[in-house]
Formats: structure tokens, sequence, C-alpha cells
């Protein structure tokens, strides 16, 4: 074996290759082997070919020990540079606190409460960096008030010590700073989060944003008359009962964002509220009413038409004024008489979602709702629809009555077996190029364009047919100012639209078409529902 002269890796002389270029040497290029020479030949090829291999693997070796070498130097040489220049091991004390504050105040509430780990604290990963910064984060005690704890499914009783423990250590650190907490339990059966709990109604004076989704079995603890600090919270109490909550009234002058569920009453003050959400069951109109009547700064409420209302509403109910700006009413009936008794004059956000109730989609109360809409002249910019029943004219006409609308949102849609289909209509109705024409399919609206402030449209059809051929007009005709007609001059030009529907129903030809919109500037999403058996 010979040493390479450039490195200590050993070289093997290559002696097929040498027998290889030595019969080339002898030979004229154009030379002809005869058949007795081809046997030979061929075993040389053979030969010189293995040992070009073994090259190519050696080569490797050497690139792969080269790059372990150069790793190595570089972690060696910063590590080193770490020490000779400045960093943030070496800011003082002072620094190092304003840094760790400031990280506390700026982490974000879903970060905090998004993360799957059972324990989950900023603090907690400060004092894992060294001796100095553990010592430090436990003399900051503002940065041990942010605490989550998940009790999972099947939560064993070691675990559940381990993170009342944490927990404990936690409202010690915290001193009298305001907290922060997040208490989960995904087990209905078990019973380990109440000592967590119990510790947690302990230091409520301090509370600040509060979620708690806990299964309760008759033996959580009631909280005193007043949470002074409360800002946040959220509240998913199971199993679904009655109110359980607190007896009494409880004074929360701070209490802005609240979020209940299965909960009729929880008896807090909700003077200072502005946003309010209910899941789950049991919450009546006249709930509602109340609510939007004693919150004078409410604006954004969310809740459920899950009770069966007694609709001899009190008389004080009779004609509401609220400056709410946001309102979501999912599993929609009584809405006319909602409609009848509300007056919102700077509601900007509408979501109403019905619900399959006996075979039957409950149907939108449009009149009530125009009706509404010209007592309170809204500045409406977002309309979402779900799952109820409007007749293709009556549904122009709400639309109609509502041309400060910019984002629309329409799923599964209903109406008439005798009527003409809804969709179908809207389309018609929509297309600024058909406007004064004798092809409308609403004789009532040819002269007036609907929706002209319309920059997004949405539409979910999981069953309902449409025609792709109006879907596509209606789209080109939002996108092409140059064809549009001169009434329409100063009109919104369709900036978004998304699709979701039964593939069956686009075709791929209509598919290709709407794609080239897309490449024309209109942001486009089509997405399908699964269909059985497809």
């Amino acid at each position: 074996m010979n040493r390479c002269e450039h490195c200590p890796h050993c070289c093997v002389p290559a002696q097929a290759v040498g027998a290889v270029e030595a019969y080339l040497s002898q030979q004229p290029k154009n030379h002809v082997i005869s058949d007795s020479e081809a046997p030979k030949l061929n075993n040389l090829i053979q030969k010189a070919e293995r040992e070009l291999e073994k090259y190519g693997n050696k080569l490797q070796d050497l690139i792969e020990a080269s790059e372990k070498e150069k790793i190595r130097i570089s972690s060696a040489i910063y590590q080193l540079r770490a020490m000779v220049k400045p960093s943030i091991h070496r800011l003082a004390p002072e620094i190092l606190s304003l840094i760790f504050t400031i990280c506390w105040e700026d982490t974000r509430e879903d970060e905090l409460w998004s993360s799957k780990s059972p324990i989950r604290s900023m603090a907690l990963t400060f004092s894992h960096v060294c001796n100095r910064w553990r010592a430090l984060a436990r003399s900051l005690p503002q940065i041990w008030s942010h605490i989550r704890l998940v009790f999972e499914d099947k939560c064993t009783r070691v675990v559940a010590v381990k993170l009342h423990d944490f927990m404990k250590f936690c409202l010690d650190k915290s001193g009298e700073h305001p907290l922060r907490l997040s208490i989960t339990n995904d087990d209905s059966l078990s019973n380990l989060h109440i000592p967590a709990v119990r510790d947690a109604f302990k230091h409520c004076h301090r509370w600040k944003d509060v979620s708690l989704s806990v299964w309760d079995h008759g033996d959580l603890v009631d909280p005193p008359n007043a949470l002074p600090l409360l800002e946040t919270l959220k509240v998913h109490i199971q199993p679904p009962g009655p109110n359980r909550f607190h007896k009494h009234g409880i004074a929360t002058p701070r209490l802005r964002f609240l979020e209940m569920s299965h909960i009729q009453n929880a008896n807090l003050d909700l003077k200072s509220l502005s946003q309010l959400t209910l899941t789950g069951a049991g919450y009546s109109l006249s709930n509602v009413l109340g609510i939007l009547q004693s919150c004078r700064v409410l604006r954004k409420i969310s809740f459920h038409m899950f009770a069966e209302d007694d609709l001899r509403l009190p008389e004080a109910y009779s004609d509401i004024n609220s400056p709410l700006e946001s309102l979501e009413v999912g599993g929609f009936r009584h809405g006319g008489i909602l409609f009848q008794r509300i007056t919102l004059p700077h509601l900007a956000h509408l979501s109403v979602g019905g619900y399959m109730d006996r075979g039957e989609v409950p149907r939108f109360p449009v009149t009530e709702f125009c009706q509404f809409l010209a007592r309170s002249q809204p500045p409406l910019t977002a309309l979402h629809i779900s799952r109820l029943t409007i007749e293709h004219h009556r549904f122009l006409d709400m639309l109609a009555s509502a041309p400060s609308i910019q984002i629309l949102e329409v799923v599964n849609p209903s109406s008439t077996y005798s009527d003409l289909p809804l969709i179908d209509a809207f389309l018609e109705q929509m297309n600024f190029s058909l406007l004064q024409s004798s092809f409308r399919l609403v004789e009532q609206y040819r002269d007036t364009p609907l929706l002209p402030n319309l920059s997004e449209l949405i539409f979910d059809f999981q069953f309902q047919p449409f025609s792709t051929r109006r879907l596509y007009s209606m789209l080109r005709s939002r996108r092409d100012k140059e064809r549009w007609p001169k009434d329409c001059t100063g009109q919104t030009q369709l900036q978004a639209f998304t699709l979701k529907c039964n593939p069956m129903h686009l075709d791929v030809y209509y598919r290709s078409r709407l794609e080239h919109l897309e490449e024309e500037g209109l942001k486009m999403t089509i997405n399908y529902h699964h269909v059985f058996g497809l």
C-alpha cells in the first residue's frame, strides 16, 4: 500500500486500470479486437469497474469524515467565540429580568393555552437554561403567574400529584401577581383534578385570565362574592345540568370576555362585558335578550338557541337597543321574535345558522329581518347564512336591503320544492352584465345591482346543485370592469371566491374556466365534500 502525498489515507494501486491503460497505449485508436481477445478484455473491464467502485466508496468515506471534522471545528470555534464576545449570559441581572418580563407580557394567549403538554410554563423554560437563569427566574414572581394544567384522559394519580405540586409551586412563587390560569380535565370518570381546582379557587381574588374546562360531580367549590381582577373567563362544565356555578351574585367589575358552556346564569356582573360566547344547551331567548338589555358595552355575542322557549316574553324585552357589532346565532329558531325585539345600529357582522329538526330546515324570517334592517340601519359588512330555508325572491329582498355587505357566506341553503332554485336566481341577479337584460329570471330586480360592494363570496353546497354556467358568468362579470354597464360605475370588484361542493356538480370544463379567473387575479379556493361511494 502507498500513502497519498496530500493526506494520511492509504491508496491501493489500481492494477486492473494499469493493465487497461497499458493495453490502450499499445493499440491504435481505431483498433478492432479479435474474437480471441474479447473474453480477456471483458474480464479486465469487470476488474477495472470494481476498482472504480472502491475508489468511489473511499471518496464518500473521506467526504463524510471531513464533514464531521468541519462540524467539530465549527462547534469549538463557536463555543470559544461565545466566551470571548459579549453574550446574553454576561448581561446584568436587571437587563435579563427586563427581557424575561417582556417575554412574559408578550406571550399570546392562544400560544399559552394551545400546547398539548400537561404543563406549560415560560418560567419553567427559563429556569432550565442554567443555574444563573434558574435563580433569576425564581426571583421574578410575575413570570410564574401563567399556569396551564391538563389532566388528560386516563391520567394517573402520580401525574395528577405532579401537576398539583407544580401548580402550588407556581402559586407560591407568583406572590400576589394576577393569575393567568387554565385547568382542563378530559376524563369524565376522574376526579383527580379536584384538588388543583380547589387550590385555584383559594387564589381566585388574583384571577385575571381563567379557563376552566372540567367535569363537575358536585364537589367543585363556589367562588367568593367578588373577583376584582378578572378580565377573561372561560367556563366549560360537564355534564349539562342545572346551574351549579354560583348561587349568589359575583362582583366582576373588570370582566370583558366571557365564554360559558352549559351554564344558564353564572350570576356575574356583566356591566363591563364586551364579548360573550354561550355554547352548549340551555340558553333561552329570554336569557339572551336580558343580557343585551343589561350589557350596555357589549360588542359581540355568540349563542345557540337550544332551549325550549316560552315565547310570551316579558314586556321589558319589547324594544332593546344595543351597541352590538357582531351577532352569531346557531340552532336558529324563533328568529322572527329576536329580530322584532332588537335594534342594532352598529351591527357589522351577522351569522345565523339553522339545523335539521325532524327532517325540516327552519325558515329564515325575511320579513322581520328586513324590518330589523330598516329600523337599525346598521353598517352591515359581513353576512353568514347556514342551513336555512328561504324562497328565492325573499332571499333577494333580504340582500337588496343590505347593499353595504362586503363578505357573504351561504352554506347549504334550502328552498321550497315549487320554488325556483335559490342559488340560480341569486347568480342571475348578481351578474352585472345582465342588468337591464330581458333574460333576468327575476323581473322585479332587472335594474337593481345586487350587493354592489361585495368583495368576498363563499359558497358551501354539500347537496344543492347549481348552474356552473351562471356561476362562471357571474364571477366573470364581477371581475371584468370594462364590460360593466354604465350604471355599475363605482361598484366594488370581487376579490375572493371560495366554493365547496359535491364533485359531481362541478364539471371539468367549468372548473378549468374558474381556474383561469384565478390566473387573472381572483383569489380562489375550490374544495369538494366527501361523497360516500366515490
